[in-house]
C-alpha cells in the first residue's frame, strides 16, 4: 500500500487546524441546561473544591457513589488551570481528551497499517456525528474514559506481540485501574473480557494464570485498594453502601432490569440506531458484506485483534436496553482501523465502495446546500457579522466541493474539512440559540444566589432541582447547597417544592423560580423568625 499521496500532507494540517479550531470555538458558549450529566459532574468537582474533600465526592452535601472520582479531580485540576470554575474550564479535558485519543488512535494504527489508514482512522473518531456535533462539547465522562479503555487493550495487543507480558499486563491494568477510577465495573469488565477472550483465541489460556497476568492483576488491585481504604478513612462504614450502588449502575439497562422483551426490541434496533450516531463513518460497515474482506481482516494479526475485542465486548451493549451512544466510543477506533484498512487495501472498483463514494460525495453537497440557505433562517439574522460568516463557510465548502469533484481521490479529506466546517457553524449559530433558549434558568439560579447571600441556604427535603440550577447557587454562593430535613437557625433561606410549600406561612415566599425537568416552579424562602416556622413545626 502507498505512502501518502502529493499535497495530502497539506490536507492533514489543515484539518488538523480546522478541527482543532472547531472543537475549541465557542466551548462555553452555552450553559449547563443541556444535559443532565454534565452539570452533575461540575457540581461534585464543585463541592469538592469549597469543601477541601476530594476523595469522599457529594452531591448537595450527601456522599455520591454513583461514579468514583477521577474524571471530577480532572475537573477539579482544569478549574484551577483556569482560575474559576466555568463552564469553558468544564469542557476543556474533554476536547483535550478528543485530540490525546485522536492521536492514541493514530500511533497504534500506524504501528501496524499503512499511514493513511492510521490518519484516518484517528480522523474518522474525531468526526463521527456524535462526537464532533455533541459529547466533544459537553463534560461528560465517556471520551476520557474510552481513551483509558483503547490505551489499555492497545498496550495489551502491543506488548503481547512482543512476548513482553509483565508490561503488557501491567500497562494494561494501569489503564483499567484509570478508567475504573472513572465508571466502575464497565471497564473491568470490558479489559477482563478482551483479555480472556483474546488468549483463548490465540491458544495462550496459560497466560491466564500466569504470574505476569497477576501482577498486571495487582496493580489494578494496589490502586483501587489504596483509593477505598482511603475512602474508608474519610467516611468509615460506608464501604458496603458504595460497592452496592457501584453494582447498581453496571446492573442497569441490562436484561437484569428490564427483561427479555425489551432486550429483544434493543437487539433488533442497536445496529440502526448506532450506525446513526456514528454517521458517516458508519456508511463503511458495507464493506463488511463480503466473505473475501473477512478473510482479509483475518490474516492480518490487529485487524483480527480490532475486530475481536469489538465483538466480544460489543454483545453486552447490543442486549442491554437504553444504551446510549457514548458508551460505544471504545469501539469506534476498533471497528474504523478495519473498515479504513478494508477501503484502501480494495483495489477493484465494487458496489460497497460506489455507493461509499457516492453517498459521500453528497453528503459535501447537502452541507453546501446547507449553509447556503442560512442567510434565509431568520434567528441566525440575530447574530453579528452573520453575512460574513455564512459567506466565509459557504466559500470553504464550494471550493471543497469542486476539489472532491475534479480529484475524487481527495473525498475523504475533502469531507472531513466540511465537518469541521458545519461544527464551526453550530459552534457560530446553534451552541449561542442553545443557550437562549434555556438561559433563564441560569439567570434565575444566580437570583436565588444573590437573594440569599451571607445567610444560609438550604435544599429543603425531598424537594428536588437540576444540578445546573444548585451548580451556579453554589458557584455564587461560594458554598455548598444542602439539604436538610428540618428547619435551621434563623435567619436562614429554603429552597423548597410546590408539594412541600403548604408546610410554610405565605410571606415566607421571597422568589419563585424555575429549572429545567420540572413541570412545577421552587420557592425561594426566608426564615427570619419563630413565627414564620409555625406551620412547618406543626407539620413535622
Amino acid at each position: 500500500m502507498s505512502n501518502l499521496i502529493r499535497h495530502e500532507k497539506l490536507f492533514v494540517l489543515l484539518s488538523i487546524g480546522v478541527l482543532s479550531i472547531a472543537l475549541f470555538l465557542n466551548l462555553d458558549a452555552h450553559h449547563m441546561f443541556i444535559h443532565t450529566d454534565e452539570p452533575r459532574r461540575a457540581l461534585v468537582a464543585l463541592e469538592m473544591m469549597l469543601s477541601d474533600n476530594y476523595i469522599v465526592p457529594t452531591l448537595n452535601g450527601e456522599v455520591y457513589y454513583n461514579k468514583p472520582p477521577l474524571f471530577n479531580w480532572i475537573i477539579v485540576l482544569s478549574f484551577m488551570l483556569w482560575g474559576e470554575e466555568s463552564e469553558w474550564a468544564l469542557r476543556f479535558p474533554v476536547v483535550i481528551s478528543v485530540i490525546g485519543f485522536s492521536f492514541s488512535i493514530y500511533y497504534f494504527t500506524r504501528k501496524h497499517l499503512d499511514k493513511r489508514v492510521a490518519i484516518f482512522t484517528a480522523l474518522a473518531f474525531v468526526t463521527s456525528g456524535r462526537v464532533l456535533f455533541y459529547d466533544s462539547f459537553l463534560g461528560l465522562i465517556d471520551i476520557t474514559y474510552a481513551w483509558m479503555i483503547y490505551l489499555s487493550v492497545m498496550f495489551l495487543f502491543f506488548f503481547l506481540e512482543q512476548k513482553k507480558f509483565i508490561l503488557a499486563f501491567s500497562l494494561a491494568y494501569l489503564f483499567t485501574a484509570l478508567a475504573y477510577m472513572m465508571k466502575g465495573l464497565p471497564a473491568l469488565v470490558f479489559v477482563g473480557t478482551s483479555i480472556a477472550v483474546w488468549l483463548i483465541i490465540q491458544r495462550q489460556v496459560r497466560v491466564l494464570f500466569s504470574l505476569q497476568h497477576l501482577l498486571g492483576i495487582g496493580v489494578f488491585l494496589a490502586l483501587i485498594i489504596s483509593y477505598y481504604l482511603t475512602f474508608s478513612n474519610y467516611h468509615p462504614g460506608e464501604i458496603t453502601a458504595l460497592f452496592s450502588t457501584l453494582w447498581q449502575e453496571s446492573a442497569k439497562r441490562t436484561i437484569i432490569e428490564y427483561g427479555f422483551t425489551s432486550v429483544l426490541k434493543q437487539m433488533l434496533s442497536f445496529p440502526f440506531e448506532m450506525a446513526f450516531h456514528f454517521l458517516p463513518w458508519s456508511l463503511l460497515l458495507f464493506l463488511l458484506f463480503r466473505w473475501s474482506a473477512l478473510v482479509t481482516v483475518w490474516y492480518n494479526q490487529f485487524l483480527r485483534f480490532c475486530l475481536i475485542i469489538f465483538l466480544a465486548n460489543i454483545i453486552i451493549y447490543w442486549t442491554s436496553p437504553e444504551v446510549y451512544p457514548r458508551y460505544l466510543f471504545p469501539f469506534v477506533p476498533l471497528i474504523s482501523a478495519v473498515l479504513m484498512h478494508l477501503y484502501f487495501s480494495e483495489i477493484q472498483k465494487n458496489w460497497q465502495k460506489s455507493t461509499i463514494n457516492f453517498v459521500m460525495f453528497l453528503l459535501i453537497v447537502v452541507s453546501t446546500t446547507l449553509i447556503a440557505y442560512l442567510p434565509f433562517v431568520e434567528r441566525i439574522q440575530a447574530f453579528d457579522f452573520y453575512y460574513l460568516k455564512v459567506i466565509l463557510l459557504f466559500l470553504c465548502l464550494i471550493s471543497l466541493l469542486l476539489i472532491t469533484y475534479k480529484y475524487p481521490k481527495t473525498l475523504f479529506f475533502n469531507l472531513i474539512l466540511t465537518l469541521g466546517l458545519l461544527r464551526i457553524a453550530v459552534d457560530w449559530f446553534n451552541l449561542p440559540e442553545r443557550h437562549h433558549q434555556r438561559a433563564i434558568y441560569k439567570t434565575q439560579a444566580l437570583k436565588v444566589a444573590e437573594l440569599s447571600r451571607n445567610e444560609p441556604l438550604y435544599l429543603y427535603r425531598n424537594s428536588q432541582t437540576h444540578d445546573g440550577s444548585c451548580f451556579y447557587i453554589s458557584k455564587s454562593r461560594k458554598s455548598i447547597l444542602y439539604r436538610t430535613q428540618e428547619t435551621k437557625d434563623y435567619p436562614s433561606w429554603y429552597i423548597v417544592g410546590e408539594d412541600l410549600l403548604y408546610l410554610f406561612d405565605a410571606e415566607t415566599v421571597r422568589y419563585e423560580f424555575h429549572t429545567l425537568g420540572l413541570d412545577n416552579p421552587l420557592y425561594l424562602l426566608k426564615l427570619d423568625g419563630a413565627t414564620s416556622a409555625i406551620k412547618n413545626k406543626e407539620a413535622s
